[in-house]
């Protein structure tokens, strides 16, 4: 259940915390991998994970096919406001339902990269797709690094936009836009949504301290709600 909350340093402060466990999570040996799959070998029933395609353009957005009647459970590593997940779906229609996704999401989007996903032993754990941009909007056709590993039966996945690109999105002038005032910062990924509008976007910005972040948004404090899960 999502609850507003005010912007508060204790509630901050378990979120900062959280974000470093997770840059530290990140360290763990990668014990999953993709490779090339073709949509004819994808059979059976499928838990569908729709990650991203939160706000317009978003292209940090993912199509995970989790085979079920397996040991595994795929998870992305990310807050639960950041995917959906439809479960037994036939491969067909969780493929089409994929592909839909993807279409939908951002106006660059021209195909798709299908992958499977498979264990250290070459078993097939699911599926990835992926979208595919115009090469001239982002500088690429493919923007994102995905990293999967496993731990306890469950496949944790990890779902980034290329450090590259990500650079370029949220700079001017070669200059990232964020709260850097020098030493460690974290990136801080949150939702905003618009009083009275029922539109949200998601937001990156990067903070060095609580009070850092609360200056930056208090600006907008009457038009915006801050949720957490």
């Amino acid at each position: 259940m999502r609850t507003k909350v005010h912007i508060r340093a204790g509630i901050f402060v378990v979120i900062v915390f959280s974000l470093f466990a997770t840059g530290c999570a990140f360290q763990l040996r990668q014990t999953a991998w993709t490779e090339s799959a073709r949509p004819e070998e994808i059979t059976g029933t499928y838990t569908l994970i729709l990650y991203g395609n939160s706000y317009l353009n978003d292209i940090e957005t993912v199509a995970i096919l989790d085979k079920e009647g397996d040991r595994y459970t795929i998870e992305p590593y990310a807050p639960d406001f950041d995917y959906r997940v439809v479960k037994g779906v036939p491969a067909k229609r969780a493929l089409e339902q994929a592909y839909r996704f993807l279409k939908s999401g951002n106006s660059a989007y021209y195909s798709a990269q299908l992958s499977r996903i498979v264990d250290e032993k070459g078993a097939v754990i699911g599926y990835e797709l992926r979208p595919l941009y115009e090469p001239f909007v982002y500088g690429l056709a493919d923007v994102l690094d995905t990293n999967y590993w496993i731990k306890d039966n469950k496949v944790f996945a990890r779902i980034k936009i290329k450090p590259f690109i990500e650079r370029e999105l949220f700079s001017t002038g070669g200059r990232e836009k964020s709260l850097d005032y020098g030493g460690s910062h974290f990136m801080m990924r949150f939702r905003i949504t618009l009083n009275g509008y029922g539109a949200s976007m998601t937001a990156t910005t990067s903070i060095h301290t609580i009070s850092h972040l609360t200056t930056a948004i208090s600006p907008y404090a009457n038009a915006l709600q801050i949720f957490t899960t």
